[in-house]
């Protein structure tokens, strides 16, 4: 009546591991296969480690180089301020010279005419011209009618009271003291 249905073990069972699956053409070495991949894996993880290498010394390489540009920059802005501080001394130095020729031209203190204004020797004559014509504008010693070829009469008392300004009979005074005691 019914025929039987389940298996015995004498019958082969689909799927079973001593038959390959599917074709028999495409049997497929795990085995090889994972070594394959191993040895893939193996020469990425060395190239991995090679990068990791490289990446290092490069990062290195960078530290160093931006170390190295921080110390040049400051190095080169030491430089600039040098060559700025030398630039002043030398226009300084240049100026005191020209301050120096011109004074012995115009005949006029040196000193005098540091305190002027004027970097070149040009502005520098200027000014030590104005200079020189003030000075000779000034009356620093009395006119001398005769030119200084008689003695100038001696001070009195009566010389001195003779002075109509109150602050030159004053200042007579002071400095001839003597004819008064």
């Amino acid at each position: 009546m019914a025929e039987d249905t389940t298996s015995t073990a004498a019958e082969p069972v689909e799927g079973s591991a001593t038959e390959p699956q599917g074709d028999g053409s495409k049997t497929e070495d795990w085995k090889a296969k994972y070594e394959d991949l191993l040895k893939q894996t193996r020469k990425h993880e060395d190239r991995a480690k090679a990068n990791y290498a490289k990446a290092k010394a490069y990062d290195e390489a960078a530290k160093h180089a931006e170390e190295a540009d921080g110390k040049l920059a400051e190095l080169t802005e030491k430089a600039e301020k040098a060559e700025a501080e030398l630039a002043a001394m030398k226009a300084e130095r240049e100026r005191e010279q020209a301050v120096a020729e011109v004074a012995e031209k115009a005949n006029v203190p040196a000193d005098v005419l540091k305190l002027m204004r004027g970097d070149t020797a040009e502005e520098l004559e200027g000014a030590a011209e104005a200079l020189s014509a003030y000075v000779k504008s000034l009356h620093l010693y009395p006119e001398v009618p005769d030119g200084g070829a008689h003695p100038a009469p001696p001070v009195t008392k009566e010389s001195i009271s003779a002075i109509k300004d109150q602050r030159a009979r004053m200042k007579a005074r002071r400095e001839n003291a003597g004819i008064y005691r």
